[in-house]
C-alpha cells in the first residue's frame, strides 16, 4: 500500500515545504496540497514543494472546475509538474459549496458533467493540441498551451457522490475516496468506481485507489477534538443521505447534523457528533485501532490512504511520525 497526507496551508509557506521533506524523510508516498477555502495558493505551494523535495510524489488535491476555468488548470498543473521532474498527479472534485461556492456566487450545479469535460479538456492541452469546446459549462475557442508540459500527468477523482465515484472509474487515473474507509462504505465506493469502470471496458485495477480520511494518531482513544468533531459535521452536512447510511451513520444523526448545519456551519452542527460518528468517518485513533482499520482497508484490494491532518503545525509532525514508525511498517 502507498500512503500520504494533506494539511491546510495557512502558516507560513516554510513551515509546510518543512512537513513535505520530513513526511519524504520518513518515506511517505504523496504530499496533497489543497485548493479548498482560501488557504494559501495551492499551485505556488507545489512550486516551492516542488523544488525543495526530491523523491516523494506531490499531488493538486482537491482542484475544481467551478472556481478554475480547465485551461488554467492544465496551464498551472503543467509547469509545476516540470519543477517536480514529473512527480505531480492533478486530483479534481467538487469544490466546497458552502464555505467557497456559495460565498463567492457561484453555480454548483452539473458537478459531473463538469468533470467530465474538464479531464477531457486538461488531457487535450496537456497533449498539445488546440481546443475548440463549446458547452454550456465551458467555452475555449481555438486554446493551446504555449508550452508543451508532460502530456500523462495522471488525473484522479475524489468524492464520495455515487456519479462522481462512477465518473472516475471511468475516466480517471485514479480516485480518491473520500470519509469512505468502513467495510460497508467500501463496498458502496468501489462498486460506484468499478461500474464505472465497466463503462470504459476496464477493471477496477486500472485505477489508483485511495482512502482519503481525516486522521491523527491517539494515546487515548477518547482525546477528541472540537475540530474534529466539526469535520466530521461538515462532511456530514455536505454528503447524500443516502451515502451516510452506506458508512453507518444513523438517521436521525443525519437529521440534527444537517438542520444545525444549514444555520450554523460545521461549528454549529458539531455538537451532534460523537465518538461513533468520528470512528464512521476518520482514522483518528489509536495506534493498533488505526492499523485494524488499514487491514480492513487492505483486504479489499485498495491501493493506498492518504490522511487529511486538521491539527497545529507540531502535532502534524508527530502525528507523521507516529505514522511511519508505528503504522505503516506492517503494510509496506
Amino acid at each position: 500500500m502507498r500512503f500520504g497526507f494533506s494539511h491546510r496551508p495557512i502558516q507560513p509557506l516554510r513551515r509546510s515545504i518543512e512537513l513535505y521533506q520530513y513526511a519524504e524523510e520518513l518515506g511517505f508516498d504523496y504530499a496533497w496540497v489543497p485548493d479548498q477555502q482560501f488557504y494559501q495558493d495551492p499551485f505556488a505551494c507545489l512550486a516551492a514543494a516542488a523544488l525543495s523535495t526530491r523523491r516523494i510524489t506531490l499531488g493538486l488535491a482537491v482542484t475544481n472546475p467551478f472556481t478554475r476555468h480547465p485551461a488554467l488548470i492544465a496551464r498551472g498543473i503543467g509547469v509545476v509538474d516540470e519543477l517536480a521532474e514529473g512527480r505531480m498527479i492533478l486530483a479534481l472534485g467538487a469544490a466546497n459549496r458552502k464555505q467557497v461556492l456559495e460565498p463567492l456566487g457561484l453555480d454548483t450545479s452539473r458537478t459531473a458533467e463538469r468533470l467530465r469535460e474538464t479531464v477531457s479538456i486538461v488531457r487535450r492541452l496537456l497533449a498539445g493540441e488546440r481546443v475548440q469546446h463549446e458547452s454550456r459549462n465551458f467555452t475555449l475557442r481555438g486554446i493551446q498551451l504555449s508550452y508543451r508540459p508532460r502530456a500523462d500527468i495522471p488525473i484522479w477523482i475524489g468524492s464520495r457522490s455515487p456519479l462522481v465515484l462512477e465518473l472516475a472509474g471511468e475516466v480517471a487515473d485514479g480516485v480518491l475516496m473520500e470519509v469512505l474507509h468502513t467495510p460497508t462504505a467500501l463496498d458502496y465506493a468501489l462498486g460506484r468506481v468499478a461500474a464505472g469502470a465497466a463503462k470504459a471496458g476496464r477493471g477496477l485495477d486500472a485505477l489508483e485507489t485511495t482512502c482519503w480520511q481525516p486522521g491523527q494518531v491517539l494515546d487515548d482513544a477518547s482525546q477528541f477534538t472540537a475540530e474534529h468533531r466539526a469535520f466530521v459535521a461538515h462532511m456530514i452536512g455536505g454528503t447524500p443521505d443516502a451515502v451516510l447510511g452506506h458508512v453507518g451513520v444513523r438517521p436521525e444523526v443525519v437529521a440534527a447534523v444537517k438542520a444545525d448545519y444549514a444555520v450554523g456551519g460545521p461549528e454549529g452542527a458539531a455538537h451532534h457528533i460523537t465518538p461513533t460518528e468520528i470512528d464512521q468517518l476518520t482514522m483518528i485513533g489509536t495506534v493498533e485501532q488505526i492499523r485494524a482499520k488499514l487491514r480492513q482497508v487492505q483486504a479489499r484490494g485498495v491501493n493506498g490512504v492518504s490522511w487529511v491532518l486538521l491539527m497545529p503545525y507540531d502535532e502534524i509532525r508527530e502525528t507523521l511520525r507516529r505514522l511511519a514508525e508505528d503504522v505503516l511498517p506492517e503494510f509496506r
